[in-house]
């Protein structure tokens, strides 16, 4: 019986023996590891770290991409009972001293050089060193340890000190993992998840997704979101082998190298995948496009009536026609065999979650938070809606609160934030309801529709967060914009509508005062400038909250029209219907460029400009 990840160590061990390609990655070469070695080296290193002297009460840092010596690390830890604080592997060096310093870890392993440059580098501002563990061997520090060297270590341990050694030394109440949520609000919040809250999300999950050793799990969404590891989680319960993806651009050639049955992503991904099967349409002949027309509304009607409970027999032999013309050959692009594609961390847009249905590739889409370890609810063959995130899992109780906010209970639920009693106190109320700050509604068949956010927080469909009013200020700060309302929820990338301080962009551009203002906004050389403007305040900002597009309006928001409270502060909700069309326009471009460009890039494409020119 596993209620600890501890003893999903020993289920590995009696469960999926014999398994060869159990974990595997592409570096240079393809590597494998199998499930013996997997438990071997788990063993191994738990005994090494014993004798480096980390013990109860330590914490031990993960700062690296998917591969399999990172749930190799995990599982170590979880054996001597020792939580784990995983590092998103794109994390800022202020952030990740942050992290380290909060948590006060002992160990840090690391998967490359860049890291150990970093880590090596905020070493002073730690409260206490951080003693430091590369995982690529040419990347240790001269003065730190190297996971090969402490795996050898661990192996001449071994046959004194076997592996049950280690059962029981855990409970489901212990702590397995500190996750740090987004810092755009402010610091970032340890969230604090047990044993028991991980597993039990993991075990509920495996009733509704039925896996097992013939299928190929892809590991795309960086293990430090919690969503990726319940998953990996449920894959090593029920013996799936699984392929690690380090990064997320080489995506496309591991599908087609694989051939997954299970995936598991941001909406972000599936948007990507349909902007680029959309995009290629366009280029096939005049038959050929009418050919895909037809069979995606072939596709979208034969849908409807599955939901609907009856497929006539002339529907179903054009579906039949369809599958062999269209939708075979769209399908080979995610390997062929791909059946279970999950999407979480944001709302996935109808029209994607109809077209991969279409095609016959359900996307499950469901809800949760790191801090309820993380699904409440989700879709699952069988029990699919589209535009709902599913029904409420199994032990896990929702209800709406007078204002519609989606509140929780249940085993997945945190046991509160590291060393911050008060926001504990601020998300879990007396009664153990934990507060999501989302709004939803529950359907007469037990379907959650998560509707809106409580908050004005954004996030983008990559599950990035965005707080808007930060960047708002750091906007109008500058001379020329008087007015500016961050967009970008649910989006691909923020953008911005802006309201220019129309004297001095007369001034500045020393134009006649009787060109109006609508005028003035619409020329070139006014869009122009401000380009050049946003592009100088995305230097300020971290990669992800970046403007990569903007309109501007041609008069001042107003609280006589309803935009602005008597406060001034912005009616989100207002703009965002008054504007729906320009919001729209900035992310209708067709050619718009579909890998986000690295931090630092600055050429043309990246700076913001407005889409709706020419």
């Amino acid at each position: 019986m596993v209620e600890t990840l501890s003893d999903l160590v020993f289920h590995v061990r009696e469960n999926a023996a014999g398994r060869a390609d159990y974990l595997s990655v592409r570096h240079a070469k393809l590597e494998t590891l199998s499930a013996g070695d997997f438990v071997t080296n788990v063993h191994a290193l738990a005994l090494a770290l014993q004798e480096e002297g980390i013990t109860e009460g330590d914490r031990v840092a993960i700062f690296s991409e998917n591969r399999p010596e990172w749930p190799m690390v995990d599982f170590a830890c979880h054996l001597l009972g020792i939580p784990t604080v995983p590092l998103f592997p794109n994390l800022s060096a202020e952030q990740v001293a942050f992290i380290l310093r909060n948590s006060g870890c002992r160990l840090v392993f690391y998967s490359d050089q860049a890291k150990r440059e970093m880590l090596s580098q905020l070493q002073q501002s730690l409260t206490v060193p951080v003693r430091m563990v590369a995982i690529d061997p040419d990347a240790t520090a001269a003065d730190g340890l190297s996971l090969t060297s402490l795996l050898g270590r661990g192996e001449a341990q071994r046959g004194s000190t076997p592996l049950e050694r280690f059962r029981g030394k855990v409970t489901a109440d212990d702590l397995a993992s500190i996750i740090y949520t987004s810092g755009t609000t402010g610091d970032p919040k340890g969230v604090m998840l047990s044993h028991g809250n991980l597993v039990s999300n993991f075990l509920a999950c495996a009733e509704l997704f039925k896996v097992g050793p013939r299928d190929m799990a892809l590991s795309v969404l960086p293990l430090s979101h919690v969503l990726q590891r319940t998953m990996d989680h449920l894959c090593l319960y029920k013996a799936v082998p699984i392929r690690y993806v380090p990064k997320l651009e080489d995506i496309g050639a591991v599908l087609q190298e694989v051939g997954p049955t299970i995936l598991t992503a941001v909406p972000r991904l599936y948007e990507r995948a349909y902007l680029r099967i959309t995009n290629d349409f366009l280029d096939e002949g005049r038959f050929r496009r009418l050919l895909i027309r037809w069979a995606i509304t072939t596709g979208h009607r034969y849908t409807a009536e599955v939901h609907g409970g009856f497929v006539g027999p002339v529907l179903a032999l054009q579906r039949q026609i369809a599958e062999h013309l269209v939708y075979r050959r769209i399908r080979l692009r995610f390997g062929g065999r791909l059946r279970l594609a999950i999407s979480g961390g944001a709302p996935l847009g109808r029209e994607i979650s109809e077209f991969f249905e279409a095609i016959g590739i359900p996307v499950f889409q469901g809800y949760g938070l790191t801090e309820t370890a993380p699904v409440l609810a989700t879709n699952a063959p069988g029990q699919h809606r589209l535009g709902s995130v599913g029904r409420i899992l199994p032990q896990v109780e929702v209800r709406l609160a007078e204002d519609g906010e989606i509140l929780a209970k249940g085993p997945g639920v945190m046991r509160g934030y590291w060393k911050n009693p008060a926001e504990t106190q601020r998300m879990v109320d007396e009664d153990g309801w934990l507060h999501t700050g989302d709004i939803g509604e529950i359907d007469k068949s037990g379907y959650l529709f998560v509707t809106d956010r409580k908050s004005d927080l954004l996030v983008t469909s990559e599950g990035l967060n965005i707080a808007p009013q930060p960047i708002e200020s750091l906007l109008v700060s500058h001379r020329l914009i008087a007015q500016a309302v961050v967009v970008g929820d649910g989006r691909p990338f923020p953008a911005v509508l802006l309201v220019p301080n129309f004297e001095a962009l007369q001034k500045h551009l020393n134009t006649a005062e009787s060109l109006s203002i609508e005028a003035l906004v619409d020329q070139p050389e006014t869009r122009k400038l401000y380009a050049e403007v946003l592009s100088g305040i995305n230097g300020q900002l971290e990669e992800h909250q970046r403007l990569r597009r903007f309109r501007l309006l041609g008069r001042e928001l107003t609280s006589e029209n309803g935009e602005l409270t008597p406060t001034q502060k912005v009616r989100r909700r207002v703009i965002g219907q008054r504007y729906a069309k320009e919001i729209a326009a900035l992310y209708a471009v067709r050619d718009a460029p579909l890998d986000l460009p690295s931090a630092g890039a600055q050429n043309e494409d990246d700076r913001a400009t407005d889409p709706t020119e020419g």
